[in-house]
C-alpha cells in the first residue's frame, strides 16, 4: 500500500449519510487529493470489500456500533493489520474508546480523532501523519530486508567455503596416505610424458628419489629407446580410446639392472573430461618369472590376499580354530595358533563368522559380510571376506571401513542440510527434469503460488505460466537454455493458485551427465511485479508532467545549481528562443547568452539558493533576434531524484505591461 498526498482511497464506514457527506467535504478540504471514496454501511461489508477495493486507509465512525457487542470492533481491528485504520468517535463514545486501548486491541490503528474537534485541518494532520509513520516503516523494512538478505547469503558462502576446504583437505590427505600406503611403484606424467608425481614404493623400485626425476621424462626409466617409443603408441592409444591397459615392460633402475615390471597404465581426466595425463602402477615381477611351483602356491596366495585387501589376514580351518594371523589390531607377540574364534570375537560374531566359513568351502565361492565390534575401547565397522584357500581352510581378510561409515553418516547429514536449506531458502527456487517436469520445489515457491508440495511435484512447469509466456519460453527460452545450459532473466509471467498474475525474472542453469546431456536444472524466479508496476507509474507520472509543461503558456527551465547547467526546458522556452533543447543542455547562461544577462540570471539563482525559499525577480532577457525582453520570473531550490541540488524557474513575458 502507497499512500500519498496526491492518490488517496478512502474506505468510510458509516451508516448515517449526513455523517458521511460531511466527512466527504472535509477530506476533499483537507491538503490530500480525494482519487476514490467508498460508503460502507455495514461492518461485515468492510471487511469482505477491504481487500478486493484496494483501499489506502479505511475511516471507521465508532457510533456506528453505539449499543452493539464490541465483539465486531474487537475482530476488525484483529483482521485488519496491513490496511491504515482511522477511528471516528464521539464524545459519549469516550468509555468506549478508553475499554478498547488498553485492552491492546490496536491491529492496524494509526488513530483516534474525535469528531466534535474534527477539521478539515485537524484530518489533514491526521492523514499527514499517517503517511509519514507507513513511509518510515517501509523504508526501514526495506534496509531490514536487504540486510537479512546480505547476512543469510554470506552465512551461505561461508559454509560452502569451509566445506570445500574440509573436503579439500580430506582428499588430499587420503590420496598422500593411499600412495604412501600401497607396495608398487607409482607414477603420474604429464601429457608431455614429464614426471609430475611419484609414491615411495617407486623410489625404492627405481632407486630414484623423488627430487631426481620430477620434471624429467620418462625415457630413462625405460630398458630401452625403443621401449619407450613403444609405450608413447600405448599412451596415445590410451589418450584416444580412455581404456586401461595391463602389459609387461622392462624398466631400468638407476644403476642400470634391467627388471620386469607388470604396469597397469591409463590416462587421468579432470571433472570436465579433459586428459591430464598418464598415469603408471609398476609392480617388479622380475623374481616371480623365475619361481618354481611353490612360488606358484605362493601367488595363489597373493591373488587371495589381493582378493581379500585385509587390514587384517586369519588363516582359519572350519572348526573355527586360527592358524596363523596378522594384521594392525593384533601385537606381534600374539600367537593365534591353535586360537579359537570363539576366544577372539563375542559369541555372535563368532558363530555368524563360522557360519561363513563353511558357506565359503561349501560353495568354493567367497563371502561378505559386514560386522560392529568393539577395539581398544571404540566402535569399529569391519568388512569381511572369507575366500577358500585349501580344502579344509580358509583365509579371512578383515577391513576397518570405520572411517567410510562416519564419511557416510556426514554426506547424509550435509545432504539433509543442502535439502533443507533448499527447501526453507526465502526465494522461489525449482528443480525440473529433462521434460521440464517439477522435482522439487523451495517453501517460499510454494507460499507464493498457494499451492501445496504434492499439487505440483510432477507437473510441467510451463502450466504454472500466463498463455501470453508459454509461446515465448518454447520459442525463445527453452531453446536457448538447452543450448547453452543456462539462461540469465528471462521475463515470465506465473499465475498462482489463487489467479494472480506474477511478474518474475527467471534464471537457471543444467546439471549434466557424463555424456554432457541435460538432466536436471535448478532454477530461481525473482518476483519483479512490484518493481514492473512502479516503472509504469513512473512513466506515467513523468508523461503527464511533460504534457502539462510542454503545454503551459510560461517557459520553464531547470539548472543545477552548483555549475549553473541547464538540465531541463519546456517547449515554449524552445519555441521563443528557437532552439533545441538538445542545443542547450549541458551549457550554462555564459555559452549562449550575453554575458551581461548571464551574469545577471547567476546572481539571482545563488541568492534564491542562498535563501532557500523562492523569489519573484525582474530580469532582461533578450529573443533570438536580441531585442530585449522582460520576464516576470519565480525561481525557487528543489531537488531531483537523484539528490540534485537544482533551481527552478517559470518566467512569463512582461514586455507589453511593461510599455
Amino acid at each position: 500500500m502507497t499512500l500519498t498526498p496526491d492518490t488517496l482511497r478512502l474506505l468510510l464506514v458509516e451508516d448515517s449519510h449526513a455523517t458521511a457527506k460531511s466527512l466527504t467535504q472535509l477530506v476533499q478540504n483537507s491538503q490530500f487529493k480525494l482519487v476514490e471514496l467508498t460508503v460502507i454501511e455495514s461492518l461485515e461489508a468492510a471487511l469482505e470489500q477491504s481487500v478486493s477495493l484496494r483501499a489506502d486507509l479505511m475511516l471507521l465512525d465508532l457510533a456506528t456500533f453505539r449499543g452493539q457487542s464490541l465483539a465486531p470492533v474487537e475482530n476488525l481491528l484483529k483482521t485488519l493489520t496491513e490496511l491504515p485504520l482511522l477511528i471516528l468517535y464521539d464524545a459519549q463514545d469516550q468509555s468506549l474508546v478508553q475499554t478498547l486501548i488498553p485492552d491492546g486491541i490496536q491491529g492496524s490503528v494509526q488513530g483516534w480523532l474525535l469528531k466534535e474537534t474534527l477539521s478539515s485541518v485537524t484530518l489533514s494532520h491526521a492523514l499527514q501523519q499517517i503517511f509519514e509513520q507507513i513511509k518510515n516503516k517501509s523504508q526501514w523494512q526495506e534496509q531490514i530486508d536487504e540486510l537479512f538478505g546480505r547476512v543469510q547469503q554470506l552465512e551461505c558462502a561461508l559454509d560452502n567455503t569451509l566445506l570445500a576446504v574440509n573436503q579439500l583437505y580430506q582428499h588430499t590427505a587420503l590420496l598422500e596416505n593411499i600412495l604412501s600406503a600401497v607396495p608398487d611403484g607409482i607414477v603420474f606424467a604429464d601429457l608431455e610424458r614429464r614426471i609430475c608425481k611419484v609414491n615411495p614404493a617407486f623410489s625404492q623400485i627405481f632407486d630414484y628419489p623423488a627430487r631426481a626425476v620430477l620434471g624429467q621424462t620418462t625415457e630413462h626409466l625405460y630398458a630401452s629407446p625403443e621401449a619407450y617409443r613403444r609405450q608413447g603408441q600405448r599412451c596415445y592409444s590410451l589418450h584416444t580410446e580412455g581404456n586401461i591397459s595391463v602389459y609387461e615392460e622392462h624398466y631400468r633402475r638407476r644403476e642400470g639392472q634391467v627388471f620386469v615390471g607388470e604396469t597397469v597404465g591409463t590416462v587421468i581426466e579432470n571433472f570436465s573430461g579433459q586428459k591430464m595425463g598418464y598415469l603408471g602402477i609398476i609392480r617388479d615381477i622380475s623374481d616371480r618369472q623365475q619361481a618354481d611351483l611353490a612360488l606358484e602356491q605362493s601367488e595363489s596366495l597373493s591373488r587371495a590376499l589381493l582378493q581379500a585387501v585385509p587390514d587384517q589376514l586369519l588363516w582359519m580351518k572350519p572348526d573355527g580354530t586360527y592358524l596363523t594371523a596378522k594384521g594392525r589390531f593384533l601385537s606381534s607377540a600374539q600367537d593365534f595358533s591353535q586360537t579359537t574364534v570363539y576366544e577372539y570375537l563375542p559369541l555372535e560374531l563368532a558363530k555368524q563368522q563360522l557360519y561363513h566359513v563353511r558357506r565359503s568351502l561349501q560353495t568354493g565361492e567367497p563371502q561378505r559380510y559386514e560386522h560392529q565390534v568393539w577395539r581398544q575401547g571404540q566402535k569399529h565397522y569391519e568388512n569381511i571376506c572369507v575366500v577358500p584357500y585349501s580344502e579344509d581352510s580358509v583365509l579371512i581378510g578383515v577391513r576397518d571401513i570405520t572411517a567410510a561409515k562416519r564419511l557416510e553418516v556426514r554426506l547424509r547429514v550435509t545432504q539433509e542440510r543442502c535439502r533443507l536449506l533448499y527447501q526453507k531458502t526465502p526465494i522461489m527456487l525449482h528443480s525440473t527434469d529433462q521434460e521440464g517436469r517439477l522435482v522439487n520445489v523451495s517453501d517460499y515457491w510454494l507460499q507464493q503460488l498457494g499451492y501445496a508440495r504434492h499439487a505440483v511435484i510432477g507437473r510441467n512447469f510451463s502450466e504454472f505460466l500466463t498463455a501470453e509466456s508459454q509461446p515465448y519460453a518454447q520459442a525463445g527460452g527453452l531453446p536457448k537454455y538447452f543450448s547453452t545450459g543456462t539462461c540469465v532473466d528471462l521475463p515470465y509471467q506465473i499465475v498462482s493458485k489463487a489467479g494472480q498474475v506474477i511478474d518474475v525474472l527467471l534464471s537457471a542453469v543444467a546439471e549434466r551427465d557424463d555424456s554432457g546431456k541435460i538432466v536436471r536444472s535448478l532454477a530461481v524466479m525473482t518476483d519483479v511485479s512490484e518493481r514492473n508496476r512502479a516503472v509504469a507509474d513512473l512513466k506515467a507520472s513523468e508523461a503527464r508532467f511533460h504534457a502539462f509543461m510542454d503545454n503551459s503558456p510560461a517557459l520553464a527551465f531547470m539548472k543545477d545549481a552548483e555549475s549553473g547547467q541547464l538540465v531541463y526546458v519546456n517547449k515554449p522556452f524552445e519555441a521563443f528562443f528557437q532552439v533545441d533543447a538538445a542545443d542547450v543542455l549541458g551549457k550554462t547562461d555564459f555559452e549562449w547568452l550575453p554575458l551581461e544577462v548571464a551574469e545577471q540570471n547567476r546572481r539571482h539563482d545563488r541568492q534564491v539558493m542562498q535563501l532557500g525559499y523562492p523569489l519573484q525577480l525582474i530580469e532582461s532577457v533578450p529573443d533570438s533576434t536580441g531585442n530585449p525582453q522582460d520576464w516576470l520570473v519565480s525561481k525557487f531550490p528543489c531537488n531531483d531524484s537523484g539528490h540534485q541540488t537544482l533551481v527552478g524557474a517559470v518566467a512569463v513575458n512582461i514586455t507589453e505591461q511593461n510599455a
